[in-house]
């Protein structure tokens, strides 16, 4: 199992920093993807002016 993160990276583990990092590269692509196919959204809670 892999997690995306607020920031989009896919991550191991959903609470440790840096380790386990699977993916980081923040293209449109990638968005488009997370967004289209995943439904993947920020929730509420999290979302700041810039995601």
């Amino acid at each position: 199992m892999v997690y995306v993160r607020y920031d989009l990276t896919v991550v191991l583990h959903p609470v440790q920093d840096d380790e386990g990092v699977l993916w980081d590269a923040d293209t449109p692509q990638w968005r488009t993807f997370c967004e289209s196919a995943l439904r993947f959204e920020v929730p509420a809670e999290l979302r700041t002016d810039a995601s």
